[in-house]
């Protein structure tokens, strides 16, 4: 008797286990959950696969997996492919085109999964799928838009760097209209601030990453066009830039060029008067001690390094960057603010200037003293 007991009792939870699956696979309504026996003929059909397909279960059981697929696929054995793959792999993950009952077309991802009964014997295959034809049409339609807005966004640099060449134009042709040196002298540092965002633009245009920059090797255009611009002896000076592949943003990238812009154009212009020689050195490169290797940190979430030296005459003694007259060096002061970075001033056998600004979680911005330069 109590065997008997035990039974109706096993029943009875195996027919209640049976019905939530049921009626688990008869909700879903979003995804064509349906099975297919070892010949590929569908022997189970939710009412989420009547949905997408628009077949009923009458309909479609017992016809071939291949009646869901494209003509063109059918015929190359697509169907078939799936199931071995499925095998060979244990599952098989697939995004395709799949036809309708009315002969429509609907983009679909699914995942086929072999099943196989306690003795380990094939009894078939499950496979699980969803409409995303909504969702790939949404994904073409943004990409679209962002090529279209990085078109835009490369036209405007490239318009901005020919607008800023007609001003250095401008400034070049009117400082050789003036006789006071000294007014020709502040046009002509003018002009170079002016080329050196132009460059930057230029860059940006020519990239493939418009939102960043690889700034060593602008670097080393902007340092040979000034040594170029001041028509440097090569023989009685020597400079020489030394980077790593630093890649920072705009908003960073505006302010370092202008920062190089003014060290090196202070040293080619005041560090070696007469025939003296000398050289003059550019390194930039990433902070290594800056960052903790244990916790997982790269390099680009420490901080950078700008260095620029030269072996001339060096600067007056006691000098400070905050209180100089220099229009060139209050600027790179007021930058290396706006970097959120610190300065380093060394005249002991020249002229050293060391600058490190974080490259991670950088915000350009307005500086305490109200001045905004580009950012």
């Amino acid at each position: 008797m109590r065997e008997v007991t035990e039974q109706k009792e096993a029943q009875e939870r195996l027919r209640e286990s049976e019905e939530r699956l049921r009626l688990f696979i008869e909700n879903v309504t979003d995804y064509a959950l349906l099975q297919v026996d070892t010949e590929s003929r569908i022997s189970s059909w939710n009412t989420g696969a009547a949905r997408t397909f628009g077949y009923k279960e009458e309909e479609i059981l017992g016809q071939q997996m291949s009646t869901l697929y494209p003509p063109e696929d059918a015929v190359r054995g697509d169907a078939e492919k799936d199931l071995e793959l499925a095998l060979e792999h244990g599952r098989f993950e697939d995004a395709r085109w799949m036809v309708r009952k009315d002969g429509s077309r609907f983009f679909g991802r699914w995942v086929t999964t072999p099943m196989w009964d306690e003795t380990g014997e094939l009894r078939g295959f499950a496979k699980v799928l969803r409409d995303e034809t909504e969702r790939r049409e949404a994904e073409q339609q943004m990409r679209a838009s962002l090529a279209e807005k990085q078109a835009l966004l490369q036209e405007i640099h490239h318009r901005v760097k020919n607008n800023l060449q007609v001003i250095t134009s401008l400034l070049s042709i009117q400082a050789s209209r003036i006789e006071n040196p000294q007014v020709a002298a502040v046009l002509a540092d003018t002009e170079n601030r002016v080329r050196a965002i132009a460059a930057l633009h230029e860059t940006l245009y020519s990239s493939q990453d418009l939102a960043s920059i690889e700034f060593g090797s602008y670097l080393k255009q902007l340092v040979r066009d000034l040594v170029s611009f001041y028509s440097v002896d090569r023989k009685r000076l020597q400079v020489t830039v030394t980077t790593e592949d630093l890649v920072v943003d705009i908003g960073q990238a505006i302010p370092l060029g202008l920062i190089v812009n003014e060290l090196v154009t202070n040293a080619l212009k005041h560090a070696f008067p007469g025939d003296r020689r000398g050289t003059v050195q550019v390194e930039l490169g990433y902070v290594r001690s800056s960052i903790d290797a244990e916790k997982g940190q790269t390099l680009d979430e420490g901080l950078g390094r700008l260095t620029v030296q030269d072996d001339g005459i060096g600067m007056p003694p006691g000098l400070k960057f905050d209180e100089t007259r220099s229009m060139g060096l209050h600027l790179v002061n007021v930058l290396v603010e706006q970097l959120r970075g610190t300065l380093e001033l060394e005249t002991a056998a020249g002229t050293r200037v060391t600058i490190e600004f974080p490259l991670a979680g950088f915000v350009s911005g307005f500086v305490e003293d109200g001045s905004n330069f580009y950012s």
